[in-house]
């Protein structure tokens, strides 16, 4: 944790936010940098990291600029070492419009990180089955503040870690084949 938040510069005291998604409309991330400057009202030190590359780079440091909030948003670029920035967050939040299986909401609910995720499909079954974070409906910017607000407010859930076990590579390949037994498809090993 300390070495990742001092690869991003960041005091002891602050509050770090990460997404991870491409930088595209469907990931969404834009509500959240503008959701940053009524955060910062409460928590001055917080700040935003991206996991992620894509074609809005630019469009969101231009909205993180015109806000005054440049100097709290970290677009990290493509990461292999999610399981290594996730233990360094204090919050994961994920914007996303759209989502099947959402594996980095699982992915952040399993290191016990709490969470705040639009309030979509894939999204919404996780939550329910985790009951690790809250969800917010997709372009409610005031909603995200707020959620994020109180979601920093809280003491963390380690009980969502527990409970995103279930949706772990053995778990679900053995479920899967299960259903695949049933419909008598595939053949013999």
């Amino acid at each position: 944790r300390a070495e990742v938040r001092a690869e991003l510069g960041l005091s002891p005291e602050a509050k770090l936010l990460l997404s991870v998604g491409e930088l595209n409309r469907n990931k969404n991330h834009i509500q959240v940098v503008r959701a940053l400057p009524a955060i910062i009202e409460q928590y001055p030190e917080v700040q935003y990291a991206i996991a992620g590359e894509g074609k809005l780079r630019e469009a969101l440091t231009v909205e993180a600029n015109r806000l005054g909030v440049a100097d709290r948003l970290h677009l990290l670029g493509y990461r292999r070492d999610v399981e290594r920035l996730l233990p360094a967050a204090d919050l994961f939040v994920f914007p996303s419009k759209r989502e099947g299986l959402p594996i980095a909401l699982i992915e952040a609910a399993g290191a016990g990180i709490p969470f705040v995720a639009a309030d979509i499909r894939g999204n919404r079954d996780v939550a329910q089955q985790i009951n690790g974070g809250s969800l917010v409906p997709v372009d409610d910017c005031e909603g995200w503040a707020q959620n994020i607000l109180h979601a920093l407010a809280q003491q963390p859930n380690t009980e969502g870690a527990q409970k995103a076990k279930a949706y772990a590579l053995g778990p679900v390949l053995g479920q899967i084949g299960g259903i695949y037994r049933r419909l008598g498809i595939g053949g013999s090993a």
